[in-house]
């Protein structure tokens, strides 16, 4: 008791239960069909089970279990919640008690490869789908499988069944969706191919309508009566879809590797708002408590977080689409998404988290190009010469190669994506410039080849520098980049907009120039045409020397020449044999480290007469 002798105070109630740390990711969650209780299986094998509350202080572990080998990649529990299933890596199924967090069964082998994704028919049915695109149905009655399907050639990700438990959905890596008769335990038919992998599929207004994410972050819509084209698409400005959950018949909670869980309407389709965020961490999956209240979510950040969702099934959406302005940032829906609740929610805006406040929308995705001359070419022929990762979550790398084409390599699926068509030379630097949405590649022809963003197949724009080569590109700031070639020669080169302009007119830096403007150097002067025998200009033989200028004259000395009869060589003699039109000497293939070939020597006639002339 104080001093005043009244009670101490209880405990603080809050909005959503506290969060739940892990000690490894979370793959899966599930939350029971009537009580506050939620299981989770890690990348461990391990599977936990805890009950929530949010009075403060409250969440505690009821118990775990440690008997898969590998990870464990999906649970769920039955409709009257007193048994829980688990799938693993190590191909097994698992049933456990609720209460006691007893094995009661066990399936060794269900499949060939690792398996995925589970989903519960009904008490005593449930099916299962493995890496390879493999579909299982069992009777757990008698525990064996029912029916046996491999329809697809990717993994499959996630399944729904209808009312009636006679219809079931697949989405799979392979990006079809296929459909199955449980009640005639056979294959009906599979969707047409989409851009990228179905990673989510659930039934929305009333089962008229089939809703699958991808890993673009295109939400495709299906009809019902026919399941072989999409009805409808819409893109979510996320980078993938990577979980849906149905709220209403209207709106769907999804989950995306950025870290955003967004409110999404159906017909009218509108991204109605966020609902919170696992900042930069890509989540995982997402389930919905027994009384529709809360919504919890796990992600990469090895946390378990719940927000409030009973307000939204009552959102209302007009038909009128509002103008968004660009660049803006998503409404919050959730007083945990606004950070009210947090211990920066009282400073100012400059002051609370201003990595956060500054924080710019993820970058689209890269769509998968499906052109049979990159899926014919699985990896670069030639040795990697440098490379660049956007600094986004879910990172992509970007790699060029010396066989000319740009290889695309997602760090955080350890996949390759694409390669890029083959350019004429070899490509020597890649670097990302307009805020990531564009990606400049130096060749060994002094070209820059420009790809964009979205699509990595083939370039979008290109120009040549006037230079031997573009051996290395630094970024300046968006626009503009430095060049260095083996000519000696760094340039400031601007990027944008386009057409290109004009060379240069005048000798002054200009800052505000087109695509393949070189900034700082002055136009090339128109001259008459030399006659035979004359020097055409020099450049330097040495290592040290190379991309150094000529002498310039100091303390009243002769700048040095390049004589005849001078024993130290360092620059290479240009001559024009033919006068107008004729022969000239050859300057031979250029390039570093005689990689390309060795600077041929021209050494034609006596000295001119008036001496060298440096040009």
């Amino acid at each position: 008791d104080d001093e005043d002798g009244g009670e101490p105070p209880g405990p603080k109630v809050r909005d959503t239960p506290e969060d739940i740390r892990l000690e490894a990711i979370a793959n899966s969650v599930a939350l029971h069909p009537s009580r506050d209780i939620l299981a989770l299986g890690d990348v461990d094998g391990d599977v936990y089970v805890y009950s929530y509350s949010c009075t403060e202080g409250d969440n505690r572990e009821l118990w775990s279990s440690g008997h898969h080998v590998k990870s464990c990649r999906q649970v769920r529990f039955s409709a009257d919640g007193q048994k829980l299933y688990s799938v693993s890596r190590d191909k097994a199924v698992h049933l456990l008690d609720v209460e006691r967090g007893q094995l009661l069964s066990r399936i060794r082998g269900a499949h060939d490869a690792a398996i995925n994704s589970l989903l519960l028919v009904d008490e005593n049915v449930l099916a299962t789908g493995d890496d390879v695109g493999g579909l299982k149905v069992w009777d757990m009655r008698k525990g064996t499988a029912v029916m046996d399907e491999r329809q697809h050639q990717d993994y499959i990700s996630d399944m729904a069944v209808d009312q009636a438990k006679r219809t079931l959905l697949t989405a799979s890596g392979d990006g079809c969706m296929g459909v199955f008769n449980i009640k005639r335990r056979r294959w009906e038919l599979l969707s047409e191919d989409q851009a990228g992998d179905l990673t989510s599929v659930v039934l929305m207004k009333k089962g008229r309508k089939v809703a699958c994410g991808s890993s673009e972050g295109t939400v495709y819509l299906f009809n019902w009566s026919g399941f072989g084209a999409t009805s409808d698409r819409f893109a979510l400005g996320a980078e993938s879809v990577e979980c849906i959950v149905p709220v209403s018949d209207s709106v769907m909670c999804t989950a995306s590797i950025d870290g955003y869980i967004r409110a999404v309407n159906l017909l009218p389709n509108r991204v109605l708002g966020c609902i919170g965020q696992h900042a930069g961490e890509p989540v995982e999956e997402l389930a919905k408590s027994w009384d529709a209240r809360l919504l919890a979510s796990s992600a990469h950040d090895q946390l378990v977080k719940f927000w409030d969702i009973s307000t939204l099934a009552s959102v209302s959406v007009d038909e009128h689409r509002k103008r968004k302005k660009k660049g803006g940032r998503l409404k919050s829906l959730t007083k945990k998404a606004r950070g009210d609740d947090d211990f920066f929610s009282g400073l100012p805006p400059d002051l609370s988290r201003p990595h956060l406040q500054k924080r710019r929308e993820p970058l689209p995705r890269e769509r998968r190009q499906r052109q049979t001359a990159m899926q014919k070419k699985p990896k670069s022929d030639d040795t990697r010469t440098e490379c660049a990762t956007c600094k986004g979550p879910g990172e992509n790398e970007n790699l060029v190669s010396g066989d000319g084409c740009m290889g695309v390599f997602n760090i955080k699926r350890r996949r390759w994506e694409l390669l890029s068509e083959d350019q004429a030379g070899d490509l020597t630097s890649v670097v990302l410039m307009k805020k990531g949405r564009k990606v400049a590649c130096g060749s060994s022809e002094g070209t820059v080849y420009l790809f964009n963003w979205s699509g990595f197949g083939a370039t979008s724009d290109r120009f040549a520098l006037g230079a031997e080569s573009v051996e290395c590109i630094v970024p300046v700031s968006d626009s503009v980049m430095c060049t260095a070639s083996i000519d000696g020669y760094i340039r400031a080169v601007n990027l944008l907009p386009n057409p290109r302009p004009r060379l240069h007119r005048t000798a002054r830096r200009r800052t505000s120039g087109g695509a393949g403007q070189v900034l700082g150097r002055p136009p090339p002067r128109q001259q008459r045409p030399r006659p035979a025998g004359q020097v055409l200009g020099h450049f330097h033989l040495s290592q040290r020397e190379r991309g150094r200028a000529p002498q310039e004259e100091e303390e009243g000395r002769p700048a040095e020449v390049a004589d005849e009869e001078s024993p130290r060589r360092r620059r290479l003699l240009l001559w024009t044999v033919g006068g107008d039109g004729g022969e000239g000497g050859p300057r031979g293939p250029r390039g570093r480290d005689g990689r390309r070939g060795q600077r041929q020597r021209q050494r034609l006639g006596p000295r001119p007469p008036g001496g060298w002339r440096l040009l």
